[in-house]
């Protein structure tokens, strides 16, 4: 039996994960991209940035970019929407 505290520490986890995993799969379908690794931030606020997912938990997100490149807020726009809507 794990702690309600030990459960959401593990669903953060692996909501961590999973949007690492997603954001590099992601980058790679994103056509004409100017580098391999994106300089591109998920940052997790409400229930995720506090380590407090519980089952019914939704992720609240914002996105980050830090990039130069002209297009930069495109491909950064268009990476955000595939991760948003799949």
């Amino acid at each position: 039996m794990w702690t309600v505290e030990a459960l959401s520490d593990q669903l953060s986890s692996l909501a961590d994960l999973v949007l690492a995993a997603t954001l590099r799969h992601a980058w790679l379908d994103i056509p004409k991209r100017h580098l391999e690794t994106p300089r591109f931030a998920i940052i997790g606020y409400g229930k995720l940035g506090g380590k407090e997912l519980g089952y019914a938990s939704d992720l609240d997100i914002i996105f980050l970019y830090d990039d130069d490149h002209p297009d930069a807020p495109e491909l950064y726009s268009r990476l955000a929407r595939k991760m948003s809507t799949g």
